[in-house]
């Protein structure tokens, strides 16, 4: 025998851990009226699996034909020519009648501790007809025996082939969480309407989503708690449970949120001893079991209802960050009376009462409790004590002492059969939970990133551990690329690699390169990413989707460049700053330098894989025996030429944006008829693509913004050519480079600055400061659009006028924000704004903005810690064509100084200014290259003259 995966299981996820075959093994080829399946009656699985199997048989392209179905008991020798035997001894008895021809009997023994575990054994008998005998170690791996064979089926004109091979084959990780049904359901009908063809339910797309779960042998599925209640329910009992598919829910708020504020307001009797607010929206207790205690039995019988497996409590992590030490030295007299300073034993107060309600309500349920992201990371001796305390609440040492002393309670204290939530990144810190915890784990893994798809599932083994019966949890609904809605190849190589932890590929996480988790390492990319595409296309198409899953695009990326590198620092700095975790830690100027090349490249890989995928489009037979594929492909071959045509004019974009930076106005100009000429072209081809598919094919619509998808990605290139006008505009005023010599840098870092005062001096004779430099930018380069600050003082106030140029012949873009007054900078809320920074101390800092319609917010940031804060403060803003002004008056009251400012004193004073272009992209520039925003130390110095 040797090993046959790469001969008949080439096309299966996750892969079976061992087939094994006779040399030059050949398929042995049936007729359908040749075979007959025969189930146990002693397992209802049993007679599943033959569904399955003749269901798969359907999308092979057999039509109507099917495979006779008997049960043991029913069965009589007939003119058969093979038998599939589903069942082990104990459920079925032609199996225990046949056992002692199956050669591998004693390897199913070898995994019996693993309840999913199964072998399929090809048993030949002399004189007799040939046999395939599926069985499991329990009901449920006979069941997931047979989704394996009938993916090892194949088919040559109107006969079945078979391989003659032994399987065996069982999970490392017993429950696999791959997929969220949240957004699918909305998604699907969606997808229908766009087709105009008539939806088929709820119902039948959850059946659908299972049946989808159970082939690439997914066990758990998230669904939220309202969808439990309002739909999932029977579906789930009736249909899911059946095939040892699970609902995975949440509690739907903080666990110790005892009521809302508006629940207090209208019942002061009740809840007025409440005063631990969190986050403006629940009163927060460990002690009031009263309250709380009515809360989870209700909860509980929904789960009961639905038979949800696991469910979640967020207690511990009702912060942002480890442990919620802020929200706990907040707590009620209560709970300082019941608890002291012991959060460890406060929380298992908490999560032993929801054990005892789950246990009476809903004993099937199993708990889940969840700390917050790199808690473990803290327990490490080394761990760099850099924790932000306005946002964990914890200060270094203290915080360390706190945490080990929480885990000492917790660990002595709490159940072993509680599951506890980690997410982590490295094997250290894992093993480091494991010894303070020792208790079984819900891994949350988050394989995502920036690109469509990377190698990352290959490090799922640095969280396996055999003896602890741990959850894989890869949050899919979080860290899908569009809203919610997955490519196929990233959730398989997630469902390959919690099978398998040890696949070809597979490696220990130490640390992620982003730019190597594109293509690294090449064994992921080039065999188990094409396998992906096979399982769940075919094997004819699913290679029309190779290139696209092999092209290492980033969306974000090619949806703006600019944006996405900006965002990818500032992300890469938090992380490290909160936690000391080094995720994001590699590879982060991957695209700074030459953005150009690598969207010129990722657009000539685009390319290449359309072509393919257009085929696919025109030729997959399966689009009405199997839609969840159908419309999943199609929405690829949607984004890949969205991202095609906007890469291609990202390209010459980027090029006139390098040429006006060099000061290159001949170049700017040449590459700005590129341009043109591009996004021409591009407009025609996307709505092209669109048109091809709209009203003829399914496809997913997911939504942004409340528009569907295809809305926004005609929307997109509308924003294009307001980028293009943005382009023209700059071409025609450019001067001179943007970049800064050595020596001007040098100057601007030594520049005075002075602020007069009032009546003495007037705005006309007072020192104008400009000479902004773009945040951030490397090498350091001047702002295209500058800024000028003037600063003057009297007795009791600052005053303090900037005028910001803008895009000649328009006023500055106002009112993108129609929501919240004072959000200027979220994403699609961005406004024209400028922030003053002043630091009295050179160690705490006030923060005023003012936007280009005179809105105004204000901040003081202490010891790390920002709070909003109500100030006496004037800000006028005044619009013209080309340019707005903001002129300020800040009491000295208001930031803390009580005594007169006095002449030659130094006072540090920060300017940032945020541009917003007409496409929505933006710009901040700062009065010195050397000012942080958040480091006062940093500021300029004025002068009070």
């Amino acid at each position: 025998m040797v090993d046959a995966r790469e001969s008949f299981a080439l096309n299966i996820v996750p892969q079976p851990k061992v087939v094994n075959a006779a040399e030059n093994a050949k398929r042995l080829e049936f007729g359908l009226n040749e075979i007959k399946i025969v189930y146990g009656i002693a397992s209802s699985k049993t007679k599943i699996g033959a569904e399955e199997i003749n269901k798969h048989l359907l999308k092979m392209g057999f039509g109507n034909k099917s495979i006779a179905v008997v049960s043991d008991k029913e069965y009589k020798k007939g003119n058969e020519k093979a038998l599939i035997v589903i069942g082990a001894p104990g459920e079925n008895t032609l199996s225990k009648s046949v056992w002692g021809y199956v050669n591998g009997k004693d390897e199913l023994k070898s995994i019996s501790d693993n309840p999913q575990g199964y072998i399929i054994d090809y048993v030949k008998r002399d004189n007799e007809i040939p046999l395939f005998v599926i069985a499991g170690t329990s009901p449920q791996g006979t069941l997931y025996g047979c989704i394996t064979l009938m993916q090892l089926f194949g088919k040559n004109g109107d006969k079945l082939a078979v391989p003659p091979v032994f399987v065996k084959d069982w999970p490392d990780f017993k429950w696999r969480y791959i997929a969220s049904l949240t957004h699918f359901l909305t998604q699907s009908q969606r997808a229908y309407e766009f087709a105009n063809a008539p939806y088929p339910g709820d119902e039948a797309s959850v059946k659908e989503y299972i049946d989808w779960c159970l082939k690439y042998k997914i066990n758990v599925v998230k669904i939220i708690p309202e969808w439990l209640k309002e739909k999932m329910t029977g579906v789930f009992k009736s249909y899911a449970n059946e095939r040892g598919i699970y609902a995975f829910t949440f509690y739907p708020k903080p666990s110790i949120a005892a009521c809302t504020v508006q629940e207090k307001e209208e019942n002061p009797e009740k809840y007025g001893d409440l005063k631990n607010l969190y986050r403006k929206k629940y009163y927060l207790t460990w002690s009031r079991d009263d309250l709380l205690e009515t809360q989870y039995r209700e909860f509980a019988k929904l789960c009961k209802d639905s038979n949800a497996k696991f469910c979640w409590f967020h207690t511990a992590d009702t912060g942002l960050t480890s442990l919620n030490y802020a929200q706990w030295k907040m707590r009620d007299a209560l709970d300082k009376k019941n608890y002291g300073d012991d959060y460890g034993l406060a929380d298992f107060h908490v999560i032993s009462l929801i054990q005892k309600v789950f246990k009476e309500e809903a004993p099937d349920t199993q708990i889940v409790y969840v700390t917050y992201p790199y808690t473990a990371m803290v327990l490490d001796d080394k761990f760099p004590q850099n924790i932000i305390p306005d946002i964990s609440g914890a200060y270094a040492e203290k915080e360390k002492q706190f945490i080990n002393k929480y885990f000492k309670t917790f660990s002595e204290k709490v159940p072993k059969n509680i599951y506890t939530c980690l997410r982590e990144t490295d094997r250290k810190s894992v093993e480091r939970w494991l010894n303070a915890t020792k208790h079984p784990m819900l891994i949350y893994f988050e394989t995502g990133g920036y690109n469509i798809i990377n190698s990352r599932p290959r490090y799922i083994k640095t969280f396996y551990f055999e003896g602890y019966d741990n959850i894989y949890f890869y949050p899919s609904i979080y860290e899908a690329f569009i809203h919610g809605t997955e490519p196929p190849a990233k959730m398989l190589l997630n469902a390959e690699y919690s099978w398998n932890v040890n696949q070809e590929g597979s490696g220990y996480f130490k640390e992620s390169d982003f730019s190597k988790d594109l293509t690294e390492p090449k064994v992921v990319f080039e065999r188990i990413v094409p396998r992906t595409c096979r399982a769940y296309w075919g094997a004819d198409a699913g290679k029309n989707f190779d290139l696209l899953f092999q092209a290492g695009i980033v969306p974000d990326f090619i949806e703006n460049p600019t944006d996405f590198q900006k965002e990818l620092n500032k992300k890469s700095a938090k992380v490290l700053e909160i936690s000391g975790n080094n995720t994001f830690s590699s590879g982060t100027q991957m695209f700074l330098e030459n953005p150009e090349k690598e969207m010129k490249r990722q657009n000539e890989k685009l390319g290449k894989a359309i072509p393919p995928i257009e085929n696919w489009l025109d030729n997959y037979s399966n689009k009405k025996l199997d839609p969840f594929s159908y419309k999943y492909g199609t929405m690829l071959y949607l984004f890949a030429n969205y991202w095609y045509y906007k890469s291609a004019v990202w390209v010459p974009f980027l090029e006139v944006e390098k040429y006006i930076v060099n000061g290159e106005k001949e170049k700017a100009g040449k590459a700005l008829k590129e341009a043109a000429k591009v996004l021409k072209t591009a407009d025609e081809g996307i709505k092209k693509a669109i048109a091809r598919i709209k009203g003829k094919h399914l496809c997913l619509i997911p939504t942004i913004q409340k528009k569907a998808m295809y809305e926004n990605m005609l929307e997109a290139f509308s924003k294009l050519e307001s980028k293009y006008k943005e382009l023209e505009n700059k071409v025609s005023n450019m001067k001179s480079s943007l970049l800064i010599p050595e020596k001007k840098l040098e100057e601007l870092k030594k520049k005075k600055y002075t602020a007069l005062k009032k009546g003495i001096a007037s705005w006309d004779s007072c020192p104008v400061y400009s000479d902004f430099t773009v945040l951030s930018s490397t090498p350091a380069q001047s702002s295209f659009y500058q800024s000028k600050v003037q600063v003057m003082y009297d007795e009791k106030n600052i005053y303090i006028r900037i005028n910001m140029a803008d895009m000649p012949g328009r006023k500055p873009l106002t009112g993108r924000n129609t929501k919240n007054n004072t959000d200027f900078w979220s994403k699609g809320n961005e406004e024209n704004v400028v922030e003053i920074f002043i630091s009295p101390d050179g160690k705490s800092f006030y923060q005023f903005a003012c936007d280009a319609m005179g809105r105004t917010l204000q901040f003081r940031t202490s010891e790390r810690k920002t709070e909003k804060i109500n100030s006496e403060w004037h800000a006028e803003a005044s619009l013209r064509d080309g340019s707005w002004t903001c002129t300020t008056s800040i009491p000295f009251a208001s930031i803390g100084v009580q005594s007169l400012p006095k002449t030659g004193q130094f006072w540090k004073i920060g300017i940032m200014r945020q541009y917003v272009n007409i496409d929505g992209t933006t710009e901040s520039s700062l009065i010195s290259p050397e000012m942080q925003p958040r480091n006062p130390s940093t500021y300029p110095e004025f002068k009070l003259e």
